[in-house]
């Protein structure tokens, strides 16, 4: 397709993808943080949205950070440590209140700030780890393809990403 357009990145959506708008369409990437202005090749248009992937990030989001894990973009056991910890929360929170929007049926449902733990790694006490043709690790995302995670994972407790490594 090779269209290349501009793009603000509106909003993070519950599976990860960052969307944006373009004359009216929905525009889903990966990798983008709310607020980032990217220029993104049009990969795959439907008939309501089309899905991108960002070729060049114009201006970042003040919420934009590197991400600590080196398998991030590969694996698919998380998707929002490219940003910043206070906006994880907050786009955290808007999935709860937007499912709740939609599927409520108790109106006066309060939803409550999300408590944060004493420290944002290492916080994850279970795991599924698919085991194939001897690897151990994560599903990359959108797939059944296994990512070795061979540092360990670091949202995961110290028992659990000790035991990835193997």
């Amino acid at each position: 397709m090779e269209k290349i357009i501009e793009l603000k990145i509106d909003k993070i959506i519950y599976n990860g993808y960052s969307i944006g708008k373009n004359e009216g369409i929905a525009i889903f990437t990966r990798w983008g943080v709310p607020g980032d202005l990217a220029e993104v090749e049009i990969v795959e248009k439907k008939r309501n949205y089309y899905s991108g992937r960002i070729a060049q990030i114009l201006k970042e989001s003040e919420s934009r950070i590197k991400a600590q894990c080196p398998y991030f973009e590969k694996c698919g056991g998380c998707h929002l440590q490219n940003i910043s910890y206070e906006t994880q929360l907050a786009i955290k929170e808007s999935f709860v209140k937007e499912a709740l929007e939609r599927y409520k049926t108790n109106k006066n449902i309060k939803v409550y700030p999300i408590i944060r733990p004493d420290n944002i790694f290492r916080y994850r006490n279970k795991a599924q780890l698919p085991v194939k043709n001897e690897k151990i690790g994560f599903y990359s995302m959108n797939s059944h393809k296994i990512v070795r995670l061979m540092n360990g994972c670091l949202i995961q407790e110290d028992i659990i990403s000790k035991n990835i490594e193997i």
